[in-house]
């Protein structure tokens, strides 16, 4: 009896390999799905492949534009970020080579001072003595001239001039140092000896004076100096109070320094009437200024400061020699 060829079905695919497509690729809705026979012949309820989707959507190509422009905007943000910190660069390096030079310039004049280290004297005219300072140091030499019978000595006998710290004067020095250490502990002890150098130096000048004639002149012209001083901070003063146009009031500011103030000599019968001397190189408008500004003075003072003021009478005019004309300021020159 013949025997019916069974026909060899091949192996069924795995799942895997069925669904593996499925998750590679996209898929289209309306796309045609092939679908295989089940296994030992039965209903092709399977599905076996699908078509793949090779065109790129809609949705991947506008957010691909998108990802284009923002890398576009981000790369010209970074180019900006770069030119400022290149410019910043550059400024710092100026700076440091600018420190450098100065550092540079420092080390050689450390390099040329002394070889032991000390550092250089300040100046005199670089520290400040307060004023309480200075009398301190006066009443410092008058105690220890009259209770210790201290001094100094300005000049040798072979004529040397010395200093407040020679060998002679050393002894008052430490003592005058001492009597303002003990009033004033916080001040510095460069600042005091300072301040007894200068006093020193007034001393010496004044026994100069004396043994030349010459005192009882320079007595004179600093009292004349401090006449004409006290006459332009009064009438500087009233010319801040005058209510001018600012312009105004800087010009006629600048016209009154000490060598514009007339001279006031004492009376050679009457000390207390003062002899004023008046320019004869001012103009007529400077003239009218100082006499408006002076009647304004004299309205601002009490009974008292009216007593106390001295009179004054208009003399010869003064010899004193016409200063250079300096510029902005022609009005006030005759």
């Amino acid at each position: 009896m013949p025997t019916s060829e069974v026909p060899e079905q091949g192996r069924s695919p795995s799942p895997a390999q069925i669904w593996r497509p499925h998750f590679e690729s996209p898929v289209i809705a309306n796309s045609p799905v092939t679908v295989s026979s089940g296994a030992c012949g039965g209903p092709q309820d399977t599905p076996r492949s699908y078509t793949r989707q090779t065109s790129t959507p809609l949705l991947g190509r506008v957010q691909q534009e998108n990802t284009t422009r923002i890398s576009s905007s981000c790369i010209k943000t970074l180019e900006k970020l770069f030119d400022n910190q290149r410019t910043f660069l550059q400024e710092q390096f100026v700076k440091q080579n600018a420190l450098v030079g100065e550092c540079l310039s420092m080390l050689k004049t450390l390099e040329k001072r002394p070889e032991n280290g000390k550092q250089l004297n300040k100046s005199k005219n670089e520290i400040h003595v307060p004023a309480y300072i200075k009398q301190s140091v006066r009443d410092g030499y008058k105690h220890n001239k009259t209770t210790n019978g201290l001094k100094w000595t300005t000049k040798t006998a072979a004529g040397t001039v010395l200093k407040c710290n020679s060998e002679e004067n050393k002894a008052m020095t430490e003592a005058i140092l001492i009597y303002v250490k003990g009033q004033h502990q916080t001040v510095e002890e460069g600042v005091i000896r300072c301040g007894i150098e200068t006093y020193f130096n007034s001393v010496k000048q004044k026994e100069i004076m004396e043994l030349t004639g010459k005192k009882e002149e320079h007595n004179r012209k600093m009292v004349l100096y401090g006449r004409k001083h006290r006459k332009l901070i009064n009438r500087r003063r009233t010319l801040k109070e005058r209510k001018i146009d600012p312009k105004e009031e800087e010009r006629f500011m600048k016209a009154l320094e000490i060598e514009t103030m007339s001279s006031e000599d004492s009376d050679s019968e009457d000390d207390s009437i003062f002899v004023t001397r008046p320019l004869s190189w001012v103009s007529t408008e400077f003239k009218q200024l100082i006499q408006r500004l002076d009647r304004k003075y004299d309205r601002t003072l009490n009974a008292q400061g009216k007593r106390l003021k001295s009179k004054r009478t208009v003399g010869e005019p003064s010899d004193r020699p016409c200063p250079k004309k300096p510029k902005g300021l022609e009005w006030m020159f005759g």
